[in-house]
């Protein structure tokens, strides 16, 4: 391994695409460039490259195969921006065989549709200045945080086999959440997780991003923390220096850049205060940055972010909810989907959150819980976003943003598209408490869902499924999506969920 990145993948970066927005991210810009100089100046024989818009699996890891890989922005309005590449087949191969051997389910295919954004935005920039590279290109999983920092284990594992050259990329944008005014809207989650995430990998404490709180990261609304657990792995056992180049938010999403080199073996030329090792670093040093972006002005601005976007934030809503005067008849499977499915349109059209409707049904207002929304074309699943907790101030809301991250944000599937929503059926899963019961035999895979958890890993499945009909099923692939084996100590706990669902 000769060196590793951060890097997030905006597609309004592209001027094509931009067009002028991305000199709002001129910082970006320019991190990036950096980042393919340094890849063009150590030659890799291959580069890997973790994207959360890769396919992805529940219970394992998607690992694209085939010779040749391609794609385009044709999805941005941009289909004259387009990459093509070589993969690296021998070593996506091993890093198959390495992974199944150590118990982590991994799937050599070809990615349906072409490269995700996820893979382009970062080899755009990275092949205008170094072509001569193959690619292993890796998705991530619904598996547990241990379970990612173990498939970047394997990666490392099977580029030592293979005697490779690499550059690990991890693609991932920070919280989605970082503004009142941004396509998702504020939370204070959000510029509260790229602070801390940012401080994290500033000075290499992968110990301490492996044990970021799953609530809270899910309140965030963050893209790429997996995709940096895998970089975790990749590093493990290596001394490393981290380095930040850039961090941005002033579309409401946060971008950093950042390089991680191996001590005695790239950057040698780092400066002795840009360095942070993972062992024995002093605690409250810092790294500079970037001309132009002093460390500490990226910080202050998010804690100020946090307390103008609060303050604003719960005045509006509150003074929103006493206007509406909303009839105080109970919210039915007609009241939740529609409003699923015009946020889903509002989204597409506006690229915004839908405002809070006139007239909804008073418990939509007033109660707040977890919320799964999932979309079906005929019988096949086109989305499924939820949240086991409340994330928002209320019902409607947590049906508003899980139906446009379903729609929009699902890694499996490509975004849904304006001339489909009509066509799509939507079903809202409104979650009960959670009970903790001593038995699998308080289960009833017909009644309750179930939540499993040892430690940091966790793994949930929704009642009524098709294909699960018994508790050993139902058990077995929720232990499967957390990644615990059956013999292993766990938690276990049981919650209801009332289904509200329409059909065209």
């Amino acid at each position: 391994m000769l060196k590793a990145y951060i890097v997030p993948h905006p597609p309004i970066i592209l001027p094509e695409i931009g067009r002028g927005e991305e000199l709002k991210i001129a910082a970006t810009t320019t991190a990036y460039q950096a980042v393919a100089d340094e890849i063009a100046e150590l030659k890799p024989d291959t580069i890997v490259l973790s994207s959360p818009h890769s396919p992805l699996y529940a219970d394992g890891f998607f690992v694209a195969g085939g010779k040749m890989g391609k794609g385009d922005f044709s999805a941005f309005s941009a289909p004259e921006v387009k990459e093509e590449f070589l993969f690296d087949s021998e070593l996506s191969e091993r890093l198959c065989r390495i992974s199944q051997e150590k118990g982590l389910a991994t799937g050599l295919e070809p990615q349906i549709g072409g490269a995700d954004h996820g893979v382009l935005v970062p080899l755009h920039f990275i092949r205008q200045r170094y072509r001569d590279f193959r690619l292993v290109q890796v998705g991530l999983s619904g598996l547990s945080a241990e379970a990612h920092f173990l498939f970047g284990q394997c990666i490392r594992e099977a580029l030592e086999q293979l005697g490779r050259r690499a550059v690990f990329v991890a693609s991932g944008d920070l919280s989605h959440v970082l503004r009142k005014d941004g396509p998702y809207g504020f939370r204070p989650e959000g510029p509260e997780f790229d602070r801390q995430i940012v401080e994290l990998l500033s000075r290499a404490a992968f110990d301490e991003v492996l044990n970021m709180p799953l609530v809270f990261c899910e309140k965030a609304a963050e893209c790429g923390l997996r995709s940096f657990q895998i970089l975790a792995g990749a590093l493990d056992g290596d001394e490393v220096t981290a380095k930040r180049l850039s961090y941005e938010g002033p579309f409401g999403v946060g971008y950093a850049v950042m390089s991680f080199s191996l001590n005695n073996k790239a950057d040698s030329k780092a400066n002795d205060e840009n360095r942070w090792t993972q062992p024995g670093c002093a605690e409250g040093e810092r790294l500079s940055t970037l001309p132009g972006n002093a460390e500490g002005e990226a910080e202050s601005a998010l804690h100020t972010d946090v307390e103008r976007e609060r303050s604003s934030t719960q005045g509006d809503k509150a003074e929103g909810k006493e206007a509406q005067n909303s009839p105080k008849r109970e919210a039915c499977a007609q009241d939740i989907t529609e409003l699923a499915r015009k946020s889903i349109l509002y989204f597409l059209e506006h690229k915004a959150l839908l405002p809070l409707p006139e007239n909804l049904p008073q418990n939509l207002l007033t109660t707040q819980a977890g919320c799964f929304v999932s979309l079906h074309k005929g019988k096949a699943l086109r989305g499924c976003i939820g949240t086991m907790c409340a994330c928002q101030d209320s019902l409607a809301e947590e049906i508003i943003y899980n139906a446009v991250t379903a729609a929009n944000g699902d890694p499996r599937f490509p975004a849904v598209r304006q001339d489909e929503v009509a066509e799509l059926d939507i079903s809202v899963d409104v979650l009960g408490e959670l009970e903790d019961i001593s038995s699998p035999a308080e289960l009833d895979p017909q009644r309750y869902g179930v939540y499993v958890q040892r430690g940091r890993r966790s793994g949930v499945l929704l009642p009524r499924l098709e294909g699960v009909e018994t508790i050993e099923e139902q058990l077995d692939i929720a232990l499967a999506k957390a990644g615990i084996a059956a013999e292993e100590d766990f938690a276990l706990s049981r919650f209801e969920v009332r289904r509200y669902e329409k059909n065209r």
